[in-house]
């Protein structure tokens, strides 16, 4: 990466429906499927498998799908990787809008990705450190609609230590959780009934 980090925007074709079933992909990793954490208690969202094992993850979850939000999770997964000149990490964090108006015209996420760029500038953010946005279509079978959700890959350059890597992959999950959490749409129809956490 020659820049010190970068943001990316892509349309891929095809789609999934929400909610899927866990599944074994052709290369043997595991899809855990859909579970719908909108208003969630914040214990039931720390114990799903992907988030269980690291911290920042868990707490990114539990904010994006925090009752008052716009937005609800839709999977995630990290891979902290070793390189012959040292280490390296990649995940995802996929969300959607939790409201119909939003979800179902792909132009509508267009603005959170611009706003996140600027976001992270107006931040000083300079770790090496790729986001990139993926808009993939969607069927959201409990609301009978099609539209489309973001899956942000998040990728650091290689680093010198695990330690590095793992700070850096943080600090780029929370940012990413912290500027969803501070958008907010005037929309009707909420795809999930958020309940308000005890």
């Amino acid at each position: 990466m020659a820049n010190p980090s970068l943001v990316y925007l892509r349309v891929s074709e095809g789609g999934k429906e929400i909610p899927y079933r866990p599944a074994v992909r052709p290369e043997g990793s595991i899809c855990h499927g859909f579970k719908m954490l909108k208003g969630a208690l914040e214990d039931d969202i720390r114990a799903t498998d992907e988030a269980s094992d690291t911290e920042c993850l868990a707490e990114a979850i539990v904010a994006i799908n925090h009752a008052e939000t716009a937005f609800f999770t839709v999977g995630c997964e990290k891979a902290f990787n070793t390189a012959a000149d040292g280490f390296w990490a990649k995940g995802y964090l996929e969300f959607s809008s939790n409201y119909v108006e939003i979800v179902v015209d792909a132009a509508n996420y267009f603005p959170l990705f611009f706003h996140f760029n600027k976001f992270l500038s107006q931040r000083g953010y300079s770790d090496p450190v790729l986001f990139d946005w993926e808009l993939l279509g969607a069927t959201f079978v409990d609301a009978k609609v099609k539209g489309f959700t973001v899956t942000v890959w998040i990728q650091t350059a290689t680093l010198s230590t695990e330690d590095e890597v793992k700070a850096a992959w943080c600090r780029a999950v929370a940012l990413l959780a912290e500027y969803l959490c501070g958008q907010s749409y005037h929309a009707d129809t909420p795809i999930y009934a958020s309940r308000p956490r005890r």
